[in-house]
């Protein structure tokens, strides 16, 4: 679904524990994150996930501009 949005540049999806999850999406912009409201496979793919329990508690939003970094995703364990 992240995929299919524009100006999405990826995706991570974080744990901690058993109940603990987090994901961390990075954009070109934050109208492309605006954007995200209004997109019908979002709001498809959220419906879904609530159906299946699978998101419980309260959701937060916090948008961060980048100041710098670097990730070699060469480098990341593979997934599983």
């Amino acid at each position: 679904m992240f995929r299919q949005q524009a100006g999405c540049l990826g995706v991570l999806f974080l744990r901690a524990g058993n109940q603990n999850h987090s994901v961390c999406s990075l954009w070109r912009s934050s109208s492309d994150v605006d954007a995200l409201a209004n997109s019908t496979t979002y709001q498809a793919t959220a419906a879904a996930l609530a159906e299946t329990g699978v998101l419980s508690g309260p959701s937060s939003v916090v948008l961060y501009e980048v100041e710098g970094g670097d990730l070699d995703f060469a480098k990341l364990p593979p997934v599983g």
